[in-house]
């Protein structure tokens, strides 16, 4: 066994942009007994994942499936398509509009463990599923979990997982990749009435939790996953997950209008004109903005409960935003709505920019200059650093936008 001043070496070299996958907002769970283990090292560690520790294999579910019992259902085969292009933005790349996703479907997992409030799925043999958690896409970050001893609970019973790495803490990931998985199970045809569980992450708030009983979820048989705790199922249930990549499918648009806006009878006139604030980071001109906004008609908005934000966002005929979570809810905006989104030039992300696609809505960028350099952990993630937009730009970009908006009336 590695001493703990050869795990504190091996730790202090290992590339910074590998832990920042986990987050921010988990910084303190990583902080423990063995700190982040590095990859190299996990093998030989004594015991398995249940007392402390990371799971000591992984695998992908195709690999996991010829070793070991359990059973896929297919939803949907692996497609691709070529989003619109999108207007006002030359320096994009041209990967932003070519968007793919693998087959989607359900994982049937006997006496598997749902690990830590970010669920992630571990098999037999101490075998984490890659592919079916969000977070470890590729192998090299599946050893940079936490090392911390772990409280190790049995439920039994069948459990739906749809908790996930990001939605604990982020309202676009909890809308757009943790909720949406519900749709994969019933088009596989689980019924709620035949799970004992369905599990949620911890600590969201009530706007998040209310979408919990507006999709019918019972409240007896939700479980909330908080850190440090893993649970043991007689069998986990787990979905695929919808954003791989960071592409919204057309399909998550379609499932939060047949069970979220039909059926509960939301109004799609008269339409709004909004603007999307960040008052906590991000955009640094933003009085400047709404005085350029304010007079065409727009409201400004913050998140706020999921009745406003559902009943905002589907009377929308234009939406206007800097890049942040509340420009998720476009995905509840018709076809013929327009969002503009204000985007750190440095790091150009292009998860906003295909929620619209999915939703049909019509999708502008306006590059704006950061004020500071992106730090070496936003390598692969959207710039945090404050920037600052053109708004005279952001108006031309506007006027063009309404004008089309006046010639559809």
């Amino acid at each position: 066994m590695l001493s703990l001043g050869a795990m504190r070496t091996l730790r202090q070299t290992s590339p910074v942009h590998w832990r920042v996958r986990l987050g921010r907002a988990r910084r303190q769970e990583t902080m423990s007994l063995l700190g982040i283990i590095p990859r190299g090292a996990v093998r030989i560690l004594p015991g398995t994942s249940r007392h402390f520790g990371p799971p000591r294999r992984w695998a992908t579910f195709s690999q996991y499936r010829q070793r070991y019992r359990c059973v896929w259902r297919e939803v949907l085969p692996a497609t691709s398509c070529l989003y619109p292009k999108p207007e006002a933005a030359p320096a994009l790349s041209d990967r932003l509009w070519r968007a793919g996703w693998p087959e989607q479907g359900v994982a049937f997992l006997p006496g598997a463990r749902a690990l830590g409030a970010e669920g992630w799925p571990v098999g037999e043999d101490d075998t984490l599923l890659i592919d079916l958690a969000t977070g470890l896409e590729r192998p090299e970050y599946t050893a940079y979990l936490t090392g911390r001893c772990r409280i190790d609970r049995s439920r039994g019973g069948r459990a739906l997982n749809l908790a996930s790495c990001y939605a604990r803490e982020n309202y676009c990931h909890f809308l757009l990749d943790a909720l949406p998985r519900l749709e994969l199970a019933l088009r596989a045809g689980i019924s709620l009435d035949a799970v004992d569980w369905v599990l949620v992450p911890d600590f969201l708030g009530a706007s998040r939790e209310a979408f919990f009983r507006a999709l019918g979820l019972p409240e007896r048989k939700l479980l909330r996953l908080p850190p440090g705790v893993q649970y043991r199922f007689d069998e986990l249930i787990q979905p695929s997950f919808p954003g791989r990549e960071s592409f919204v499918p057309p399909w998550v648009a379609e499932f939060y209008r047949r069970r979220l806006l039909e059926p509960l009878g939301w109004p799609t006139e008269p339409r709004v004109r909004l603007y999307v604030a960040r008052s906590q980071r991000g955009l640094a001109n933003d009085d400047e903005v709404w005085r350029a906004l304010e007079p065409r008609g727009f409201l400004r908005v913050e998140p706020g409960t999921w009745e406003e934000n559902v009943g905002l966002f589907s009377r929308a005929e234009m939406i206007v935003g800097p890049h942040g979570a509340g420009l998720s809810n476009v995905i509840f905006s018709p076809p013929d709505c327009r969002l503009i989104e204000i985007v750190p030039g440095d790091r150009p992300f292009p998860y906003f920019y295909s929620a619209a696609c999915a939703a049909g809505v019509g999708y502008t960028a306006v590059l704006a200059t950061p004020l500071a350099p992106a730090g070496q952990e936003y390598r692969r993630l959207p710039s945090d650093e404050p920037y600052r937009v053109d708004a005279g730009a952001l108006s031309r970009a506007v006027e063009h936008a309404l004008e089309r908006v006046v010639s559809r009336r």
